[in-house]
């Protein structure tokens, strides 16, 4: 896909996978605009790929707002940032579920919704998920939790654009790495990212496209 024109708003950009998308996306042409909580890792990628970094913290729910505003009118949305919430259900604070599903679910949801009403006026936009809600994997039921919500919400969203007449393409859907985020060493992190950016080239990442 040619992205030379677009502007692209990336979550979780300071991460390792965020940091690929972000290096991989830039070198096919995206007017990149990158955002986490870590602006010593985020505003010298930015300046490296030529594109604007701006700090956001996914679980304030005005700070979103404030993110949509600030990154304009965008062309991509990438909702990549997610908290890996794995280990037993038990173990977790109630504010530490609280946290998952406000950045896991609820951020890219409302992120959706604020890019998709510019995008449907102006008949044209991406919005891609980082989904894994296919298969229930052991100790992981809050990180299942909040995948499988995003799939459903993917899938519904789809559905009603298509129904309105607004094309989509391609199931949404995108490669998960086996391990722990945490655990990730740099050539896992590589590959995902990678696979991620060539799965979204042939139109299979994207959860929505809206089509002049």
């Amino acid at each position: 896909m040619d992205l030379r024109g677009a502007k692209v708003l990336l979550t979780g950009a300071a991460g390792g996978i965020g940091q690929q998308l972000a290096a991989a996306l830039a070198a096919r042409g995206g007017d990149m605009v990158l955002t986490g909580r870590r602006t010593d890792l985020l505003e010298p990628l930015a300046k490296k790929l030529g594109g604007r970094a701006i700090a956001a913290d996914l679980t304030d729910q005005d700070a979103i707002k404030e993110l949509m505003a600030a990154a304009g009118e965008i062309d991509v949305l990438i909702a990549n940032a997610a908290l890996p919430a794995t280990g037993l259900l038990t173990d977790y604070s109630v504010a530490e579920i609280d946290r998952a599903l406000d950045v896991n679910l609820r951020a890219p949801i409302v992120m959706a919704k604020l890019a998709a009403q510019r995008m449907v006026a102006r008949r044209r936009g991406h919005l891609v998920f980082s989904l894994s809600g296919k298969t229930a994997s052991g100790q992981a039921s809050l990180y299942n939790a909040t995948k499988f919500g995003m799939r459903g919400f993917a899938l519904a969203l789809r559905e009603f654009h298509h129904a309105r007449g607004q094309h989509s393409y391609g199931s949404p859907r995108c490669p998960r790495a086996r391990a722990n985020k945490r655990q990730q060493s740099p050539s896992v992190k590589s590959f995902v990212a990678q696979r991620m950016i060539a799965l979204f080239a042939d139109g299979v990442c994207t959860g929505m496209q809206i089509l002049a």
